[in-house]
């Protein structure tokens, strides 16, 4: 059986990719007891890259944080995002900083969180998935905030 921290346990793994009039966002989730659950999302606004895998986090995070999970650990295949969280690299963007910001403020909620970041190559499903994701229009949309 497992002990009771393990079985809380969920697990995000978050992608975004952009083009050029839009983005899309890709998260999958695997709860306690193999549950899995994937969700995409088309971006309605022209986003950068970078901006695409923060969007996919931060909507993965609040996800999570409905469901009721406690403890989570954040995947992704950003190097940039992963060491923005960490504290190892700086934003220098507005936007960047605003992402940054949100992200670590939901992360709080948990009473554990933490990030890794994964290879691209291990991440061949969520490139995918996002990517498809992108060019196929959902009733769904993510509307950009303007502040938060």
């Amino acid at each position: 059986m497992a002990d009771k921290g393990q079985a809380d346990l969920v697990m995000e793994l978050a992608d975004g990719s952009s083009n050029a009039s839009s983005g899309g966002a890709e998260i999958l989730i695997q709860g306690p007891e193999g549950i899995e659950i994937e969700v995409d999302a088309r971006l309605s606004f022209s986003t950068t890259n970078n901006e695409a895998e923060y969007e996919a986090l931060i909507l993965g995070l609040e996800l999570v944080y409905e469901a009721g999970a406690k403890i989570l650990e954040l995947y992704t295949d950003s190097q940039l995002i992963a060491m923005q969280i960490e504290g190892s690299y700086e934003t220098k963007e507005k936007s960047m900083t605003m992402y940054l910001k949100k992200a670590k403020s939901l992360m709080q909620q948990f009473d554990k969180c933490s990030i890794q970041q994964t290879l691209r190559c291990e991440n061949d499903r969520g490139n995918l998935l996002v990517k498809f994701g992108i060019f196929f229009y959902r009733e769904s949309k993510i509307e950009k905030l303007q502040s938060w």
